[in-house]
């Protein structure tokens, strides 16, 4: 429990240093995540995004915690994979969820999983212990001109229906 308490602490000092980072809100992401709360997970990985709408882990985050509740809606979670990608195309967790999810669609998506999987495998071969930051600590942020709505919802569904629908699919799988 002292851990738990710990982590909550080290995530909360994050947040009043920084409370315009996204590397705080995907903090805070994870802690809920591991204490088994994705729909709070999910709500700090959203504000990440309306942060910085490019930060490849809280989209890759988010993608797997979409993936992991109800009845997966696998075209926004491929959406938030794909973004991840683009942004950053040696990212080896995106490729092997992007692969979990070939996998589930089955069919012929299934050589495609194969080739995300080898993917996966040779990036995390040569992956760096420690990534590679410009930002200097990492705490660093850009602002977004998408401040209401994550970036992947805005493009999948438009703007106008984006928050109603995240706080549909939040509520439905729940």
């Amino acid at each position: 429990m002292s851990q738990w308490r710990d982590a909550e602490v080290c995530v909360s000092k994050i947040r009043t240093i920084r409370p315009y980072s996204a590397l705080a809100w995907h903090a805070t992401g994870k802690l809920f995540e591991a204490k088994g709360q994705p729909k709070e997970a999910l709500g700090s990985y959203f504000r990440a995004l309306d942060l910085d709408h490019k930060h490849v882990p809280s989209l890759i985050s988010t993608a797997t915690v979409l993936g992991e509740v109800g009845d997966r809606p696998l075209p926004l979670v491929r959406c938030f994979l794909t973004d991840a990608l683009q942004l950053d195309r040696t990212n080896h967790v995106a490729w092997f969820n992007l692969g979990l999810l070939y996998k589930e669609e089955g069919g012929r998506s299934a050589t495609e999983a194969v080739e995300c999987f080898q993917a996966a495998a040779l990036l995390e071969e040569t992956a760096p212990v420690e990534p590679f930051r410009l930002e200097g600590a990492g705490l660093a942020c850009q602002a977004s001109s998408l401040r209401s709505v994550p970036y992947c919802f805005s493009r999948f569904l438009g703007s106008a229906g984006c928050l109603r629908v995240m706080h549909s699919i939040l509520a439905s799988r729940m």
